[in-house]
């Protein structure tokens, strides 16, 4: 199956949704969704995987990109696309797209206790940053 991954159309908001819900124990919500589209351009960026033949969001990538550095606010591969390598050529390409706009990092927070989330990052080459721990969350970042 193929896959393209392109910026957000508001009409992907209720899928991407429901991959959120299937996914965290804590999902945003529509709202937060329609808050990212409608703030996504020069600083905030919010990008969709979907399958070729029929349009329908696979996952998804909200970050920031502020100066130098690259602050991921949300990655989210929905349950049944899962371990293809989807998330992590979202993530790749999040990489590659920052190095060409001069960013030096990648920043993100990671829920405390998801261990398959806190491996696929190490794979991704993210490390935690010492001292950086809070009662919910993990910050880890990479150099570009």
């Amino acid at each position: 199956m193929g896959y393209k991954i392109r910026c957000v159309r508001k009409s992907d908001l209720p899928a991407i949704v429901q991959i959120e819900t299937l996914s965290h124990p804590r999902p945003w919500t529509l709202e937060d969704f329609e808050w990212e589209f409608k703030n996504a351009g020069s600083k905030l960026h919010f990008w969709v995987v979907t399958k070729l033949k029929d349009d329908l969001p696979l996952a998804y990538l909200c970050f920031n990109f502020v100066i130098d550095e690259i602050y991921i606010r949300n990655l989210t591969v929905g349950p049944s696309e899962r371990r293809k390598g989807i998330g992590k050529k979202l993530l790749d390409l999040c990489c590659l797209w920052g190095k060409r706009k001069g960013a030096v990092r990648i920043v993100l927070d990671v829920r405390v206790g998801n261990y398959s989330a806190i491996s696929f990052y190490r794979k991704c080459g993210f490390h935690l940053i010492k001292g950086c721990l809070n009662r919910t969350s993990r910050l880890m970042e990479k150099a570009l």
